[in-house]
């Protein structure tokens, strides 16, 4: 990531949410993008929202029911895409209009309630647009690829598909707020914990 990056993340790993002016307005319900690198600790930064009594939403979640309805495994679907980017490409144009339609009708169904939606390509796939503010996650390329590896995710498998997203340094670009995972555990609860005070301070 380039100096002016790091330095917005570090301002978030020292209790201070980094934040970037942007045009959307909050008015209504608060909604939320969540993003970041593949095994960067999006999964942990949405279920400590949900903790803080935000309705959170997993876009991964809403992609494996789409694919059981479908009748695809995780196995059928490596095998699928199979380093094709053509196949991959086909497959997330025929997801997206689906997993959009049913985040619309969560928002709908928890309009009372402040929400965050993780969403691996928010940006890539442009739904960033859906939300008032957008949140990054960071992680070093090293730790994440150890973690994916932990997670039985093939190795060659993890690079394939980072290549095919956005690099951190543009998704933090584009982000209103960034979170930096390379520590631990902790450093990250701090964060998002000072987040949300911001945020709920913003609110009022």
């Amino acid at each position: 990531m380039g100096k002016a990056r790091v330095n917005r993340a570090s301002q978030v790993r020292h209790g201070l949410p980094s934040f970037r002016r942007t045009k959307r307005g909050q008015k209504g319900q608060l909604r939320l993008g969540l993003t970041g690198s593949i095994a960067s600790g999006k999964t942990t930064v949405l279920s400590l929202f949900r903790r803080a009594g935000f309705h959170a939403i997993s876009s991964d979640a809403i992609v494996a029911s789409i694919y059981k309805k479908w009748g695809l495994t995780k196995q059928k679907l490596r095998a699928h895409v199979a380093g094709s980017e053509r196949r991959l490409r086909a497959l997330e144009k025929r997801v997206h209009p689906v997993v959009e339609s049913e985040i619309f009708r969560l928002f709908r169904e928890n309009a009372k309630k402040p929400i965050v939606v993780e969403v691996p390509l928010l940006f890539e796939a442009k739904f960033d647009r859906h939300f008032y503010r957008n949140i990054f996650v960071y992680a070093h390329k090293e730790h994440r690829a150890k973690r994916a590896v932990q997670r039985k995710m093939p190795l060659g498998l993890f690079y394939f598909l980072e290549k095919k997203q956005w690099s951190a340094s543009k998704k933090a670009a584009k982000a209103d707020y960034i979170l930096h995972n390379s520590g631990t555990r902790l450093s990250l609860q701090k964060q998002v914990k000072g987040l949300i005070a911001f945020l709920k301070s913003k609110s009022h």
